[in-house]
């Protein structure tokens, strides 16, 4: 009976570990199926992972070539050394958005194994025209191409209004000697190259700076950023001025349209002499005019050519915009010009094409702004409130040559305040989306 016993019972076990083996089977061959759905979907996602991150490899390429393609013409709209430069104050960026200026070869330009394509739209300035430009900004759509992939760019940029940071910038070099003193809360001296200044005893409350080298006793850093330049075409305000003193050596009143002739001491439009108590003590020798003397008209004077002015009335209101130089060496009580036809145009004193000189000695205080397009040198003993710029565009010009100097008992005050009617050598980028 044990035998029997015995045997069942391997029996017994013998079916219960064939049982047992037919469950791991089971459990294994379920886990290899539910690996090898792992696997097929991890090489799925592993796939479309390598796609994706071909394709957004592609994507960032055209973007990073859209990009280009705004940088680019930003550099378009900024002024070149010579000054010249789209978009001006004139009109805005009005030549561009009507297709006059803006390059075609902007249009499927060619970079790496990619491409670009800028256009430019006028923004919502509510004037109802969409190549009217009157608020200095416009929209800039850069769309860049790479292996069949694109990416636009959407950009809006403005070209700001010139706002000085110093009391005094010039873009070429400036010395500095004597006793100046440039005071105020921008009370600063900047240079987009070098100062040297001779002697210690010129001051200047907020320091100088210059991108270039720095030498002098109101050094504070050599090396600095340098600062925006405006650049100005006096023909751009020929228009508000009263008297234009006209190249073939005639004077035209604006206002009413008459043109008074020379011959002899005598200034006449249509009697003999009849504007001489205007222009009496200007003349046309050797082709620069002179104003000298008491019979003078006040107002804002537009000069086509150079000028120099040797002797005023006292006192004399007078802004000039000269398309040459102006060689100013009047005294007395001296102010710039506050009829004229807005604020902005009223802070100007003297706005030189090329050279200004400025070598008088006024009693007064001058409010304003002066200017010169190429070099400047304020010597003398004087007096301003306001800023001054040289844009050193050239150096053609030898009335002051050959860079902007600052000497005598100059003295300058900017409180960092003033409206000016001038933009920036340089446009700005406002925002930017990919779209």
């Amino acid at each position: 009976m044990d035998y029997f016993m015995q045997k069942n019972q391997k029996q017994s076990e013998s079916k219960y570990l064939a049982n047992e083996s037919g469950f791991a089977f089971g459990v294994t061959l379920l886990l290899l199926v539910v690996l090898a759905l792992l696997i097929a979907a991890g090489v799925q996602w592993a796939s479309q992972d390598i796609k994706r991150a071909g394709k957004y490899k592609k994507t960032r390429e055209s973007f990073y070539i859209a990009e280009t393609g705004i940088q680019r013409a930003v550099n378009f709209f900024n002024y070149d050394g010579a000054g010249n430069s789209p978009g001006a104050a004139a009109n805005g960026f009005d030549d561009e958005l009507d297709g006059t200026t803006w390059p075609a070869a902007f249009a499927n330009t060619a970079f790496g194994t990619g491409n670009y394509t800028v256009t430019i739209d006028d923004n919502d300035d509510n004037d109802g025209d969409v190549d009217d430009d009157v608020d200095h900004t416009v929209v800039l759509t850069s769309s860049g191409t790479r292996n069949g992939e694109s990416t636009t760019i959407e950009a809006i940029i403005n070209r700001p209004t010139y706002n000085p940071a110093s009391a005094i910038t010039t873009k070429g070099n400036l010395t500095g000697g004597g006793s100046f003193t440039v005071q105020g809360a921008c009370g600063s001296i900047h240079t987009n190259s070098g100062f040297n200044q001779s002697g210690v005893s010129g001051t200047v409350a907020q320091g100088t700076t210059a991108s270039g080298s720095c030498s002098g006793a109101t050094c504070t850093a050599s090396g600095a950023a340098e600062h925006p330049i405006p650049i100005v075409d006096p023909a751009d305000y020929k228009v508000y001025a009263k008297y234009v003193l006209q190249s073939d050596g005639t004077i035209l009143d604006q206002s009413t349209g008459n043109v008074y002739t020379n011959s002899g001491p005598n200034w006449t439009f249509s009697t003999s002499g009849d504007g001489n108590a205007l222009f009496g003590d200007i003349s046309q020798p050797a082709g620069t005019w002179k104003m000298n003397g008491t019979d003078l008209a006040e107002g804002i004077f537009y000069v086509e050519g150079d000028i120099n002015v040797l002797g005023t009335p006292d006192p004399y209101e007078v802004t000039i915009f000269s398309e040459g130089f102006i060689d100013f060496g009047g005294s007395g009580n001296i102010v710039n010009y506050q009829g004229g036809p807005s604020p902005d145009i009223d802070q100007l004193f003297l706005i030189a094409g090329t050279d200004l000189e400025f070598s008088g000695n006024p009693s007064n205080q001058i409010e304003g702004m002066l200017y010169a397009g190429e070099q400047m040198s304020i010597s003398g003993t004087v007096d301003i409130n306001g800023f001054i710029v040289s844009a050193n565009l050239a150096d053609v010009e030898n009335l002051v040559s050959p860079e902007s100097s600052i000497s005598g008992s100059l003295t300058v005050t900017y409180n960092c305040t003033g409206v000016s009617p001038f933009f920036s050598d340089h446009v700005i980028v406002l925002s930017w989306q990919e779209s």
